[in-house]
């Protein structure tokens, strides 16, 4: 057999050449490998500061070890990202007092699109009006997932919650300590005491009797509740608290409301049990929510 040299050398530089693609792609491949290390590491606080004001997420994953104050506007997407409390922030067993993750004292603000995976407190809506929660993950609730308002003096109207999740808590997700708020389309799994308003008795092993100067209403409509073992929702204090609510789901929920003090519940929600302060009536429920 007579040997073609030509093609015996356009073979071995083609070999050659592919060799050196290979080892191009290799290196091209290792390098993305570390980037990706890096991008997937955990951006502080200090960075989810400057991403708020800048409106989106630049990180996956956020550590916080500290309150991040929001005194101005802001428009904030998380893009689906995950905050995780570190340090004394990290603590379940504990809680600390002011040691949320987000502390809202402005008008306006939308924060979206992220999850809370632990925290003490998640976010606390201090005053303002018209603040926006939207598709918020929490993860393990702590004490409050979600706080409104300012038990002594101030109070925040008009906030707004709206589909987000809160699972596997131990007291309550949602805590109203004066002004307004809806909760729509949310949904609530393995939460002590899903929803209250602020009471002025102990509640739980968690809070001692407690002086709440501040009228709250809280609107629930559109939102399931699976495995509350104590209540669903509960209007309580001294300052005529009310909680409309209507179109939620209950799943092996015992108690759907309980009222304590002043406080008076209006429902058309079909595990409703009218009492002197649960008033069972869809019209009276309708025309409350006119009000929000």
């Amino acid at each position: 057999m007579k040997y073609n040299f030509d093609k015996g050398v356009a073979r071995v530089n083609y070999i050659k050449d592919h060799h050196l693609n290979f080892f191009k792609i290799a290196a091209i491949v290792l390098t993305t490998l570390n980037l990706g290390v890096n991008s997937f590491a955990a951006c502080t606080a200090t960075t989810l500061e400057a991403d708020l004001k800048k409106g989106s997420a630049s990180c996956k994953t956020y550590d916080v070890n500290k309150t991040i104050y929001i005194r101005s506007k802001v428009n904030f997407d998380g893009k689906g990202a995950k905050i995780t409390g570190v340090g004394t922030f990290k603590q379940c067993d504990k809680y600390p007092s002011s040691k949320a993750v987000f502390w809202i004292e402005s008008s306006r603000n939308v924060l979206k699109n992220f999850t809370i995976v632990t925290s003490p407190e998640g976010i606390h809506v201090a005053t303002g009006v018209s603040n926006v929660l939207e598709n918020i993950t929490f993860a393990k609730v702590c004490e409050d997932a979600i706080t409104n308002g300012n038990k002594t003096s101030n109070s925040a109207t008009k906030t707004i919650v709206s589909n987000c999740k809160f699972y596997n808590g131990t007291d309550k997700a949602i805590q109203s300590n004066g002004g307004t708020m809806l909760v729509d389309g949310s949904e609530f799994s393995n939460i002590l005491r899903p929803i209250s308003t602020c009471g002025n008795s102990a509640d739980g092993q968690y809070h001692d009797a407690k002086l709440c100067r501040m009228k709250s209403v809280i609107y629930v409509q559109n939102t399931k509740f699976v495995n509350s073992r104590s209540y669903a929702m509960q209007a309580a204090g001294e300052k005529s608290s009310l909680l409309y609510a209507r179109n939620n789901k209950f799943i092996n929920v015992p108690t759907a409301f309980r009222t304590q003090q002043t406080g008076k519940i209006y429902s058309s929600d079909s595990t409703c049990k009218s009492s002197s302060t649960i008033i069972c009536d869809k019209n009276k429920t309708n025309e409350g929510f006119k009000h929000f």
